[in-house]
């Protein structure tokens, strides 16, 4: 009971300190206490500094109301700035977005779902453009999205090694 006592001091301690991962670690800690606004204070306080753990978990927070207004658009933006970092799940849950279409303002699109899930895939995580998501779109634009998604990671060198 001392050790978890003493850890949760230093990861308090780090995390006011301004150490981005010990704020996204405290933010995650809040959120399984079920204490939603302190995570997104932390979370912010994380995704400030470009930490794309926090900027996914933030994306997250928003786009399920947890400790925010829910605000897919904000949530989209924040989930961008995760993949664009390599978070092989912020590209897969835009991708789930645009193929569902319950996320307005995201709108369904077929072909921005096949781009964004081929990103996840570039990523190591997720599904890729499947067979049913290709049927719904031309060729042309599985071709468009393939390029898209190799240029999406090839300009944000990613995959990255972590």
């Amino acid at each position: 009971m001392r050790e978890q006592w003493k850890a949760r001091h230093w990861l308090e301690s780090s995390a006011q300190a301004g150490y981005p991962e010990a704020q996204c670690e405290r933010g995650r800690l809040a959120d399984a206490e079920e204490d939603y606004a302190t995570a997104v204070d932390w979370y912010r306080k994380a995704a400030a500094q470009g930490h794309a753990g926090a900027e996914l978990q933030l994306g997250y927070e928003y786009q399920m109301g947890r400790g925010v207004a829910a605000d897919n658009w904000t949530a989209y933006e924040w989930m961008s700035k995760a993949a664009e970092q390599g978070e092989a799940f912020a590209a897969e849950n835009i991708g789930m977005c645009h193929f569902s279409g319950n996320c307005p303002p995201l709108r369904r699109d077929y072909a921005a779902a096949c781009r964004w899930l081929l990103i996840a895939h570039g990523l190591g995580n997720g599904p890729t453009c499947n067979e049913q998501i290709q049927a719904r779109i031309a060729p042309s634009e599985f071709q468009t999205a393939q390029d898209a998604a190799s240029t999406f990671l090839r300009l944000h060198k990613l995959p990255r090694q972590r």
